[in-house]
């Protein structure tokens, strides 16, 4: 947990920190990532919404009233706007979906042995150009986020960033809207914000997923997918510790730590 926190390569923990030979990390931390992920699979994969089933009608009885609170908002020249929000939700809504870009190193980018004149990695081009996003213009891997009102969120992933959103999750485009269904998204953008909110908490609580070189993913040992999960893991767990703002906003308590990681 403290490597994932401060975000120290080997050498900083052990010089800083803990003292001792830096390769027991290189050995260590990679163990406990993948234990923890196959050992809590199921609660933080997308079949872990089975857990709060019953709850459901709970959630979207919460999401509708946050629709339904008049909002005011500001233009760039510091004008009120005021939405009187919506008479009910249109759509039977639990939770807020969304996918999230973690920049990784570029794959396979070093050369194909230890000596002077060693050639690139044959394979480097093939590579590379499965994780680049050609929207965000660097390599990537991306994740699959649900999160429900109670603060606890499910992912999917990591998988290739090189795909666009439809790639990881099928959704129509390019219909035409009437004013009410445009006045309509309007009110569900508002509330989805919160997971970007999410997302930031992420990244703020463990420096580890801020930096692309903890994103390696041709390592001889590679484990940047249990290492992302984990993450998403400790931050539902810290919500359940602390609570969440998007559960206090929407007045649904956290879960108690025990009941979360009941197996």
């Amino acid at each position: 947990m403290t490597k994932c926190r401060t975000g120290k390569d080997n050498k900083e923990m052990c010089i800083d920190i803990f003292g001792g030979c830096e390769m027991r990390w290189s050995y260590g931390f990679p163990w406990m990532l993948k234990y923890l992920d196959q050992r809590y699979r199921d609660i933080l994969g997308h079949q872990g919404l089975l857990r709060y089933l019953d709850q459901f009608p709970q959630f979207h009885r919460a999401i509708e009233r946050e629709m339904q609170r008049p909002k005011v908002k500001y233009d760039v020249h510091g004008n009120a706007n005021h939405y009187p929000g919506l008479a009910h939700s249109p759509f039977w809504m639990f939770g807020y979906i969304d996918c999230s870009h973690d920049q990784c190193c570029t794959p396979c980018s070093g050369p194909d042995g230890d000596f002077e004149g060693a050639p690139r990695k044959e394979e480097f081009p093939v590579m590379q150009e499965a994780f680049y996003s050609g929207y965000k213009h660097f390599h990537s891997v991306k994740v699959e986020t649900v999160a429900l009102p109670n603060g606890i969120t499910t992912v999917f992933g990591p998988i290739s960033g090189r795909g666009n959103d439809t790639t990881t999750l099928a959704h129509g485009r390019g219909a035409q809207l009437s004013w009410q269904e445009r006045y309509c998204n309007l009110e569900l953008g508002w509330i989805r914000q919160h997971i970007e909110f999410y997302f930031q908490e992420v990244s703020g609580y463990f420096k580890i997923c801020a930096s692309k070189d903890s994103y390696k993913l041709a390592k001889a040992n590679p484990y940047v997918v249990e290492q992302l999960r984990v993450c998403h893991l400790l931050t539902n767990i810290y919500n359940c510790l602390n609570g969440d703002k998007l559960s206090s906003k929407l007045d649904v308590p956290t879960p108690v730590l025990e009941d979360y990681l009941r197996l």
